[in-house]
């Protein structure tokens, strides 16, 4: 496990050199701090951490409540064998956020009738792809696990096929929150993630 911690620390920080080099070639970088201009960004983002806190809380809540419940380490290994493997496909919502933020953003100030547009032509585009994967996890959730996991996880292919609807949903749910974080509603995205993390421990 250390060698792994070292091998990911020294992948980040050559990706992180990698990045100046090619970001200095485009545009000049230069280091420097202004605190006024810091103070103006730190509050302005605050909103978004909130998102992403919730966001990896509620993500996280399920294995500390399982873990905390089952007494046994090895249920919560069969949820997070399966749950691991889900996660992979949180690259989908994270290429809308990137697609989809500065073109919302602009739209809302130029032409909302665009941007109403654009919002339903892509949903629509994002249900044709989400639905038939999650569909096909649910019935390849047997040879899936045991590709991944040959050994032991015979459990987790019920909970593959359970989670993988609510990772659907998911996404749903992080698509219209990019649309609110892009209108300047960020406050009120974070609240409803709040909203739903309390939900979710309750339930």
């Amino acid at each position: 496990i250390t060698s792994f911690m070292f091998v990911f620390i020294i992948s980040y920080f050559i990706f992180y050199i990698l990045r100046v080099y090619f970001t200095k070639r485009i545009i000049p970088v230069k280091f420097c701090f202004d605190m006024e201009i810091i103070k103006t960004i730190f509050k302005k983002s605050l909103p978004f951490w909130a998102i992403i806190f919730f966001v990896k809380l509620y993500l996280s809540a399920n294995v500390l409540m399982i873990s905390w419940f089952a007494k046994d380490y090895s249920v919560t290994g069969q949820y997070t064998a399966a749950s691991s493997l889900l996660e992979g496909l949180n690259f989908i919502p994270a290429m809308v956020v990137i697609v989809l933020f500065p073109v919302m953003s602009t739209l809302f100030i130029k032409n909302k009738a665009s941007l109403k547009n654009l919002f339903n032509i892509f949903f629509r585009y994002y249900f044709t792809f989400a639905f038939p994967t999650a569909l096909g996890i649910f019935f390849l959730a047997e040879k899936i696990i045991f590709l991944a996991y040959p050994n032991g996880f015979s459990q987790s292919v019920l909970v593959l096929k359970i989670l993988v609807w609510a990772i659907l949903l998911g996404f749903f749910t992080q698509y219209f929150g990019v649309f609110l974080q892009s209108i300047n509603q960020q406050k009120c995205y974070a609240k409803l993630l709040f909203a739903a993390v309390l939900l979710n421990v309750l339930l």
